[in-house]
């Protein structure tokens, strides 16, 4: 279901994601973890797929929680996003699609972004201009679906090292983050409000 929410863009800081090292990233957060199928072609991994485009780590499985103890430099958390399987790129589906292939024994090059986190202090009155997507059985926390002309856009085409995008996850809104329903429904509100959302940084070089 989608949701529209107007709130006013008034400030935004960047911060990196809580408990993220930088050790390992490149300019676009990207990082590459190696994983083994067991002997039934399976990863084992908990994705969360209500992104068409793109797919994230939902839960950190035993195989995930194993490659992060032998690799403390290069941890996996949840969110993290998938952009690549065995040097493929493609959507969410399609890469989904790669990881689900039955062969066993094979080991799986994952190449991952980390998001980062920005947050923003929205004041009323004025329209930001934003929908949100959520889909309450599939989705950890709704997700930006599309941001429309606005006090948001305005702020983004400011600041374009800061900006806020497509895609991008709302984790809190005036400290509510559970459940993911009521985090959408806050902006709906007639105040002013505290917004934190994970965004994963472009090829605009927005870090």
């Amino acid at each position: 279901a989608n949701l529209e929410v107007n709130p006013a863009a008034v400030t935004a800081s960047p911060t990196l994601q809580k408990g993220r090292s930088m050790h390992d990233l490149d300019e676009m957060n990207f990082y590459t973890i190696m994983l083994t199928r067991d002997q039934h072609g399976s990863l084992d991994l908990s994705l969360e797929k209500s992104d068409a485009e793109y797919a994230m780590i939902k839960s950190l499985t035993k195989p995930v929680l194993e490659w992060n103890r032998s690799n403390p430099h290069c941890e996996v958390l949840e969110f993290d996003r998938i952009v690549g399987v065995n040097r493929q790129r493609g959507t969410g589906k399609e890469l989904i699609r790669c990881l689900q292939v039955p062969i066993a024994n094979e080991k799986v090059a994952i190449v991952l972004q980390r998001p980062v986190e920005r947050k923003l202090v929205l004041k009323r009155p004025g329209k930001l201009g934003l929908t949100l997507n959520l889909m309450p059985k599939d989705s950890v926390m709704p997700w930006i679906d599309k941001i429309t002309e606005g006090l948001l856009s305005h702020w983004n085409l400011a600041h374009p090292g800061e900006r806020v995008r497509e895609h991008d996850r709302v984790m809190s809104v005036n400290g509510v983050s559970v459940p993911p329903a009521s985090v959408a429904l806050q902006l709906a509100k007639e105040t002013d409000m505290d917004l934190t959302v994970l965004h994963y940084p472009d090829d605009g070089g927005d870090g």
